[in-house]
């Protein structure tokens, strides 16, 4: 798509970095909507977030050698690494830490929390 549109070398590298990054949770929330096997996917994207701690840096960091993309020398594999984990086990810590000491709660108001999980997607 980079090479038949002729992109810029940025517009081609925040298109590589929209492609690189995982949508699990969203496959999630529709998977529940359709009624459908909502553990099978949460285990997929959570395989699928682990794998990106290691594979966004490294299609972004290669795409951007690739494209000839002047990235900042602060940017680098670890640095990308640490935030994708911190973004992918931050919710789901904070998730756990809500069902452990909330589950009465979330259970007696199951619809009320469908709503909101839907109003807030």
């Amino acid at each position: 798509m980079i090479l038949i549109l002729k992109l810029p070398n940025e517009l081609a590298l925040g298109l590589m970095i929209i492609a690189a990054v995982p949508g699990g949770v969203t496959s999630n929330v529709l998977t529940k909507f359709a009624d459908g096997d909502v553990a099978l996917s949460i285990c997929l994207t959570a395989i699928i977030s682990l794998i990106s701690i290691l594979s966004v840096p490294f299609v972004v960091l290669t795409s951007a050698n690739l494209l000839e993309a002047n990235i900042s020398s602060e940017i680098t594999m670890t640095v990308i690494a640490l935030k994708m984990a911190l973004v992918v086990t931050a919710p789901v810590i904070i998730g756990m830490i809500v069902r452990k000491f909330f589950n009465d709660f979330i259970s007696k108001n199951i619809s009320i929390v469908e709503k909101f999980t839907g109003i807030f997607f």
